[in-house]
């Protein structure tokens, strides 16, 4: 008997809230059950709760954010196209460092485009 967390009919609606695969051998196991989603997803979920806690007293510089998406790119992309393959630790803390980058970039993305909305708007008012 497979020990999920969930049957395959809610497997199925995990796909589609989290839009992940969710392939067994590729997800975490806690209390001896297989999550439903997969390792890399898990981190970055762990990685946007982390960086939404983090960007409270500090944000990252937009070019640093968008450098700690490079791992899981490289980590995902060589394991895509054949050269090598990924294990689930890696999976996790590359999910992990990028969500908190994706998370840090948002926010820096967001914040100066409300400060040039400002600007471009007092430069019309005057």
């Amino acid at each position: 008997m497979d020990s999920t967390i969930s049957s395959n009919a809610t497997r199925q609606i995990w796909r589609y809230v989290w839009y992940c695969h969710g392939l067994p051998e590729r997800s975490l196991r806690w209390s001896g059950k297989t999550l439903p989603i997969c390792a890399r997803c898990t981190g970055l979920w762990l990685g946007y709760a982390l960086a939404a806690v983090l960007v409270w007293f500090w944000l990252l510089p937009w070019w640093l954010s968008l450098a700690l998406v490079a791992p899981l790119v490289l980590d995902g992309g060589t394991q895509a196209l054949g050269w090598r393959t990924s294990n689930n630790r890696l999976r996790l803390a590359t999910g992990l460092v990028a969500g908190v980058g994706e998370i840090m970039f948002i926010v820096w993305a967001l914040s100066y485009s409300f400060l040039l909305g400002q600007l471009a708007g007092t430069a019309l008012v005057q």
